[in-house]
């Protein structure tokens, strides 16, 4: 057990502070509205005035690859923001209230006048009378009425009290059957099956549920993507986000610096959409740049229906195929390698563990160059109402999904560097629902100069048996074995050997997590239940990662630390055990623990000792915090720490005959790695390993 920590906060009386002070007078309040009501009026008044026209052109143009004025809806967001602040400020309580339980009936008056087909007839007939209009969609003139009279206050079809007559404005214009961005199909599906799927929000946020929202709803445990498949809706689904995607596509295209991914002169250049289903995203960038050659990677059996897109004559995208190429595969496993990668509307399905490790896996594969891109284009959760699409967004994913969710800048963030990213810039997309997270490879703070070949992995793996045959055992803690679903992490993993050999005993289950500052000794290919992120010891962990392993276990990182920076790496790796759980740390020991006859017998291996205790003394670091392990814990609150000294034996005292030749290589490679190395900051061998165990 641990022992109970507190968060030092202290008990506070439940109350309400106030801070004394002259009350702002009735009058003076009044002064304050009446001018803001003023400079609203005055602003109106030029805005359905004389600057109506160029208001409209700027902002409401619904053009094909018309996009705003970047300036001017910038300012119109500041403004929105500023104005509903007010809103909720001045309206009464009960309102606010109002809008949110009587919010459904926005959403199916607006399918009613879609069902109705009341755009097209606007466009079709010109500006009509309601009985006119009641005439042609066969409604009930009454109930017709309520419904318009609801959509045209709320911003949808304009009305002539003049003439009484009824048209089409910006925003019904984009209801068209026949209209480029096809919003018609949102209002379809949205005010549909999407709405029928929230009557399960409040039974998904309990905790006694597992379910998504759409299989509380609909009484299923498949996922959504599998039972709209079931149902036959999936054509609508792809509908709907293909048009989304097409009415997105001029401000991607535009608004992020796809150019600077070009070759010398604007030519040559190669860019894969990981996730990109039926390859749109790369179709609207082939058309926009001549010389860009452009991938599609996704699921086999879409990259199998993409052929048909691409590569038959006389498909949909024939005319940019010569320059795709298609890739099947799973991206939690491998990709194909390319120096710029794109992924839309992808990572928001996951959870964060999940992204941690799809983007692990492309950090793999990507050719380093100076220009090396990720490009992520998802929403980026933040206040305001002119920010609510990304609020509804990740109410969404909530509802179809298991874990999947939109992030904030500072989340997204968190995520790539535990992957080995670094955001270079988040750019806003003119009418799109999402921004452009440019990503680049990070370089660790921390090097690890052991070697980046497979002369290195091979070593480690040589390293393992080693410790493994001289230790008897990979757990020197009392573990369950048999316990199912525990969470394990390998803290300086490398290529996660220690954890594959751990899973060989260990229910399948079981959830293994591998951390390295080297993602390039990562598996290519993990099994499901594990995961490899880059995150170095020194660097803060993610926070729901705190009290959450059964096992966490680290095996001779410790040696590039000061004591100081080992101690706070002990205590921080002790914060992720959850009460109960273990931590199983192993260190070395060069000079305790060897006889005089010892030290007779075997002058090499003390010789060697002396070389590490040397080199890491003079850098500053200890490289004998063996020794030290049991005060580490104990001041990071373990209770019953278990020390084993172990004895490693090297060449002809090695644990077995196979291992005599394959230990002095082991300790030669590591020598020659440090006559390599421009720093004292090593990982290396001990005659002799000290086990520590600790709940």
């Amino acid at each position: 057990m641990t022992d109970s920590k507190s968060n030092g906060g202290n008990d506070h009386a439940n109350g309400r502070s106030s801070v004394s002070g002259e009350l702002i007078p009735a009058d003076t309040l009044a002064l304050v509205l009446e001018n803001l009501s003023s400079s609203v009026r005055s602003a109106l008044s030029h805005m359905e005035g004389p600057l109506k026209s160029t208001l409209e052109a700027k902002l409401h143009d619904q053009g094909e690859h018309k996009l705003p004025d970047a300036r001017l809806s910038t300012l119109a967001a500041e403004v929105i923001n500023e104005l509903h602040k007010a809103q909720l400020i001045l309206e009464p309580k009960p309102v606010i209230l109002a809008d949110h339980f009587l919010g459904y009936v926005s959403s199916k008056c607006l399918n009613a006048a879609v069902q109705q087909n009341i755009p097209d007839i606007l466009e079709k007939s010109g500006p009509l009378t309601l009985e006119q209009l009641s005439e042609i969609s066969e409604s009930r003139p009454a109930r017709l009425s309520q419904i318009l009279t609801l959509l045209r206050n709320n911003g949808i079809f304009a009305y002539d009290p003049a003439t009484g007559r009824y048209s089409n404005n910006a925003a019904s214009t984009l209801l068209l059957s026949n209209h480029w961005t096809q919003w018609k199909n949102w209002v379809e599906l949205y005010g549909n099956q999407m709405y029928d799927i929230a009557r399960g929000i409040p039974e998904s946020t309990k905790k006694s549920s597992n379910r998504s929202a759409a299989q509380v709803n609909y009484e299923t445990d498949l996922d959504m993507f599998s039972y709209f498949q079931e149902r036959g809706w999936v054509p609508i689904l792809h509908r709907t986000l293909g048009g989304g995607a097409t009415a997105m596509a001029p401000g991607i295209v535009e608004d992020y610096p796809w150019e600077s991914l070009l070759g010398p002169g604007g030519k040559g250049g190669r860019i894969l959409d990981i996730g990109g289903g039926g390859g749109g995203l790369i179709v609207s960038l082939l058309r926009r740049f001549p010389h860009l050659r452009g991938a599609v990677f996704d699921l086999p059996k879409v990259a199998e229906h993409n052929k048909t897109l691409f590569h038959d004559k006389g498909g949909q995208y024939a005319d940019v195929g010569a320059r795709v190429e298609l890739f099947g595969g799973d991206f939690f496993k491998e990709v194909p390698a390319f120096e710029h990668y794109t992924m839309k509307w992808c990572l928001h399905d996951w959870t964060d563990d999940n992204c941690v490790a799809i983007l692990s896996t492309i950090r793999k594969a990507i050719t380093q160059g100076p220009r090396s891109r990720l490009v992520v284009m998802e929403s980026v959760l933040a206040d305001g109402r002119a920010q609510r699409l990304s609020r509804y967004g990740d109410i969404h994913m909530m509802m179809m999904t298991a874990g999947g969710r939109e992030r904030t800048e500072d989340q997204w963030r968190a995520i790539v560097e535990r992957s080995g990213w670094k955001i270079e810039k988040v750019y806003h997309l003119r009418n799109a629902w999402v921004k452009a997270i440019e990503l680049s490879p990070a370089e660790s703070k921390v090097k690890y100069v052991m070697g980046h070949d497979n002369t290195e992995l091979k070593r480690l793996g040589a390293q393992h048996e080693w410790i493994k045959a001289s230790t008897g055992s990979l757990l020197h803690c009392p573990v369950n074995m048999k316990k199912e679903g525990m969470r394990v992490l390998d803290s300086g993993t490398a290529d996660g050997v220690w954890i594959m050999d751990l899973a060989t005993s260990l229910p399948e289950s079981t959830k293994f997590f591998g951390t390295d500052i080297a993602p390039h000794m990562f598996p290519a290919k993990p099994p499901k239940n594990m995961e490899f992120s880059v995150q170095s010891v020194t660097d803060p962990w993610p926070r729901e990662w705190d009290s959450s392993f059964d096992l966490v276990h680290q095996k001779l990182v410790l040696s590039a630390c000061d004591p100081a920076s080992a101690k706070k790496v002990v205590a921080t790796l002790f914060s992720l055990v959850k009460p109960g759980g273990w931590i199983q740390l192993l260190e070395c020991d060069h000079s305790g623990g060897f006889s005089a006859e010892k030290k007779a017998r075997y002058p090499a291996t003390v010789k060697f000792g002396d070389l590490v205790i040397n080199a890491m003394s003079k850098s500053g670091k200890s490289g004998q915090h063996g020794l030290a392990l049991r005060g580490y814990l104990r001041e990071a609150g373990a209770v019953n720490i278990i020390e084993t000294l172990i004895d490693c034996p090297v060449g002809v005292s090695a644990a077995s005959p196979s291992l005599r030749g394959s230990t002095k290589e082991n300790l030669l490679q590591v020598v020659t790695n440090l006559k390599a190395a421009s720093t004292s900051e090593i990982f290396f061998l001990p005659p002799k390993i000290l086990n520590y165990s600790a709940f």
